[in-house]
């Protein structure tokens, strides 16, 4: 069922204005992983449960990120302290961070990728083992 239908671009769509998903077109194409995941810190730093966002549309929307349901939720409890004694908005920070630490190294890492760079640096070592090898079968065995 979801393979016929595609979120739309915008995660903050109103309830009102339409549906949250669209039927798939042949040109359709995915979200760019840096807007989604720009998307998603943007969420996460805003402290915005995607569970009460989602509702009832999905079947576990009933439970957060942590584990409980929302109905045992205290909403105080969440922005006290955390179990290992770190506040909770610091121990957030620090995985908004994490994660755009994350989508930078992955951008990198794509760069290089399409860059040729492993192939490149493939192709070298594979031309030392060569030489390697030549070196090794000229050696006397013992």
């Amino acid at each position: 069922m979801t393979d016929n239908y595609c979120v739309k671009s915008s995660l903050f769509s109103h309830p009102d204005r339409g549906n949250y998903m669209a039927p798939k077109s042949a040109d359709s194409k995915p979200l760019p992983i840096s807007d989604t995941l720009q998307d998603l810190a943007v969420l996460r730093a805003a402290n915005i449960d995607l569970a009460s966002v989602l509702g009832a549309s999905y079947p576990d929307a009933s439970i957060n990120t942590m584990g409980s349901t929302n109905a045992n939720v205290d909403p105080e409890s969440q922005t006290s302290e955390t179990p290992g004694g770190q506040p909770a908005n610091s121990k957030k920070d620090s995985q908004v961070e994490q994660s755009f630490e994350y989508a930078h190294e992955v951008r990198a890492a794509i760069r290089m990728f399409r860059r040729g760079d492993v192939d490149n640096q493939g192709t070298r070592v594979d031309g030392v083992r060569d030489e390697l090898e030549e070196i090794l079968d000229g050696l006397p065995s013992k």
